[in-house]
């Protein structure tokens, strides 16, 4: 009974690297969901280079997520990967403040997603790298 209860609690994944496997997958299907409907609103409003834009984020996004479900060895790769693009796009934002200026809220999410995905070393290497710019 004991053999039975590790292996179904070691498949669930209560640990934090599950957890965190868990956040992101979340965070990926919630990204790809919001720029398919930015992407659609800019392609009906006949805006093409937006949507381009949405486009190639959409795909990016979605194979990140195929990635991390069915690839194990390259989760590391795709934490980085996630955290860099999210902190690519918010110093973009930050810099032309579009689209209004309380987009300078959204950039105090970085850090919290950089620690809680890279870990404490990672993390604050990803900060002092994004604060620098």
């Amino acid at each position: 009974m004991k053999a039975f209860h590790k292996t179904a609690t070691s498949e669930v994944g209560t640990s934090d690297a599950g957890i965190r496997r868990w956040t992101l997958n979340v965070a990926l299907t919630i990204g790809t969901l919001a720029t398919v409907c930015f992407g659609i609103h800019d392609a009906l409003q006949h805006r093409i280079l937006p949507a381009l834009a949405s486009l190639l984020v959409i795909i990016i996004f979605s194979l990140m997520l195929l990635v991390n479900i069915s690839i194990p060895r390259f989760r590391k790769i795709i934490d980085t990967g996630f955290v860099a693009l999210v902190g690519a796009v918010l110093l973009a934002l930050l810099a032309t403040q579009f689209p209004a200026p309380t987009i300078t809220f959204w950039c105090f999410t970085f850090p919290l997603l950089a620690l809680f995905l890279l870990g404490r070393d990672k993390g604050v290497f990803a900060l002092i790298l994004s604060f620098s710019t």
